[in-house]
């Protein structure tokens, strides 16, 4: 059974014409559709939810949206399962979790990782294929998406369930996939929570975990009998502000499970302009050096810590400005108690809080800035 799993995958602006119309060549190339093609099943992140409802949650970050019939591109790719667990199938509501669930079902598309509630959002999905199943759960980290007893949303990392909801899924199945939805962005080597998480993944039953949400490469590690790679990086998310090689940069997931063993293989992939392309053979190989140094950076005695703490001390200034607000907001709130009028709290700034506090690897980041 081959299976190929994408990155985060995001219909924008600049190419909802293609995704509207169903041009999967023009969105992916002939030579990506060729490699999905091969596969039995295909797997992508859909990092948005679709939705003709303008309206959009309040929360701190960007909102995403597309447009329903985008799903026309989607199926033009062959997806066969999309992980709904991130940080944005929320932004627009209720009404938009269920009607991006909706038109997947209607494209006959799967859909993993979130639900009417959270029950649902819990489910697994399996695959089955000559005698062989294989389980993929998915699940993210805190922060505004996420769903409860009686409300739509994705699910959710909670320490005290889902290792054990892993475990059961892992009782169902030959192999597991697990699709974690986390870390930080932009860093391309896991934080010692994030490490330890990960491995709890491996150890209670997965075979193998991908992180996504990061918008970067990052780094593999076999840590007993699984793999874990810490950011697989986008798919197909055009993002016009701050471009970086980062950004540009995703790999493509392509597990052969077979007996009692799987193999896996990565296939780096670029964005150009608005359409993501297999990368040429020179960028494939400085891809996949850096990425391999990465994963030999790890294995050494500290490195995952002091990497990480370095990382923070330089994110201090902007985390302490973040939580502490402006000097002016802090003078009228005194100002106001003094008079004896409610203070007025900025509600965007009240997100920012809530973000910081309620998501596991920014809290994780803030106490090791802190620390230092």
């Amino acid at each position: 059974m081959k299976i190929i799993i994408g990155g985060d995958l995001v219909a924008t602006s600049s190419n909802e014409e293609l995704f509207a119309s169903g041009d999967g060549e023009g969105l992916v190339g002939k030579e990506i559709l060729a490699v999905l093609q091969r596969s039995d099943y295909r797997v992508f992140n859909l990092e948005v939810p679709l939705s003709e409802k303008n309206e959009m949650i309040m929360k701190y970050g960007a909102c995403l949206k597309a447009k329903t019939v985008m799903v026309n591109g989607i199926k033009s790719l062959g997806a066969d399962l999309l992980s709904l667990a991130n940080n944005h199938i929320y932004d627009c509501g209720t009404e938009g979790v269920m009607t991006t669930m909706s038109a997947l079902e209607q494209a006959g598309i799967g859909h993993v990782g979130a639900g009417v509630n959270q029950e649902r959002a819990r489910l697994p999905y399996i695959i089955a294929k000559d005698g062989i199943t294989v389980g993929i759960y998915a699940l993210a980290e805190n922060e505004f998406a996420g769903a409860s007893k009686d409300r739509a949303g994705a699910n959710t990392i909670d320490y005290l369930t889902s290792f054990d909801e892993i475990k059961e899924v892992k009782s169902k199945c030959d192999y597991l996939i697990i699709l974690y939805h986390g870390g930080k962005i932009g860093y391309q080597y896991p934080s010692p929570q994030l490490q330890r998480v990960c491995r709890k993944m491996i150890d209670v039953g997965g075979d193998c975990v991908i992180l996504q949400h990061s918008h970067c490469i990052g780094c593999e590690e076999q840590y007993k009998k699984g793999r874990i790679l810490y950011g697989q990086g986008n798919f197909l998310f055009d993002h016009a502000e701050d471009r970086n090689e980062l950004w540009d940069e995703g790999l493509l997931v392509q597990l052969d499970v077979a007996g009692t063993d799987y193999q896996l293989e990565y296939i780096p992939v670029i964005r150009e302009n608005n359409h993501v392309r297999l990368a040429d053979n020179k960028t494939k190989e400085e891809i996949m050096g850096k990425f391999l140094a990465r994963s030999e950076d790890i294995k050494k005695d500290g490195f995952v810590e002091n990497h990480y703490s370095k990382f923070a001390t330089k994110q201090m200034d902007k985390l302490y400005m973040d939580l502490h607000g402006s000097g002016l907001r802090h003078l009228w709130l005194c100002v106001a108690r003094k008079l004896g009028q409610k203070p007025h709290y900025d509600k965007n700034h009240i997100m920012l809080v809530k973000d910081y506090i309620q998501c596991e690897s920014i809290r994780e980041l803030i106490l090791q800035a802190l620390t230092d």
